[in-house]
């Protein structure tokens, strides 16, 4: 069995946060959903077969948790759990955005602790 490498819980985020992805200066964006995420990484969805990235890939993630807030950051491609579902790691985030994702990431956490 594979050794655990994640530092931080992971949350099944029910509100299916919108993600654009794009190689670092290409231009092109894709659209995926969040299947889980932490304050370290997430695991994304694509509704078509997404692009193959490969291992440490540099990329510009956007994630919409809501229609207010844009959460901008880097991440690397870690690895693909499916032909359509993968996980990044956060790289390089600013503070401000750091703190959204939090507020987001602790609003989950609040919701799915209050449902058990």
């Amino acid at each position: 069995m594979a050794q655990e490498r994640r530092t931080s819980k992971r949350l099944n985020v029910k509100l299916k946060a919108k993600i654009l992805v794009q190689m670092f200066g290409s231009g092109s964006r894709y659209e995926y959903v969040t299947e889980n995420i932490s304050l370290t990484g997430l695991l994304l969805k694509s509704q078509a077969k997404p692009v193959q990235y490969n291992e440490g890939t540099l990329l510009e993630v956007w994630l919409y948790p809501n229609e207010v807030d844009e959460i901008y950051f880097f991440a690397k491609f870690v690895r693909k759990a499916d032909d359509y579902t993968f996980a990044l790691k956060i790289t390089d985030i600013s503070e401000e955005n750091q703190l959204l994702l939090r507020k987001c990431y602790d609003d989950q956490l609040a919701t799915d602790q209050a449902k058990e």
